[in-house]
């Protein structure tokens, strides 16, 4: 079985994934088609964290599952708790994933 305390700095990383997902989502698209950008990213960073730090040895269902299992609720919940306040000093400020999100974005 594996063991979920083998993820070693994996929380810590996944509390940075949400920046990598305001630079991925679009200001243009629908809250739908921006929380299926973030599910995607989760997914490919928790497969590519499983790639890289088990090796072909440890690359397996479970190892991916709970990486990308940590990946989602650690950085879901340091969005909500976090990002998407960073930067709010009063109501209407837009957060510092909101501007990250309107710098990067092609499609508005």
């Amino acid at each position: 079985m594996f063991d979920v305390t083998s993820l070693g700095l994996w929380p810590v990383i996944a509390f940075f994934i949400p920046v990598l997902v305001s630079l991925v989502k679009q200001a243009g698209f629908s809250q739908q088609m921006n929380a299926i950008i973030a599910l995607i990213v989760y997914i490919v960073t928790g497969v590519v964290y499983v790639v890289i730090t088990a090796g072909p040895a440890g690359f397996t269902a479970e190892s991916i599952i709970a990486s990308v299992t940590v990946a989602t609720l650690v950085g879901t919940a340091s969005y909500n708790l976090f990002w998407s306040n960073l930067g709010v000093h009063a109501e209407g400020d837009a957060s510092l994933d909101d501007k990250i999100t309107l710098a990067t974005s092609f499609v508005r």
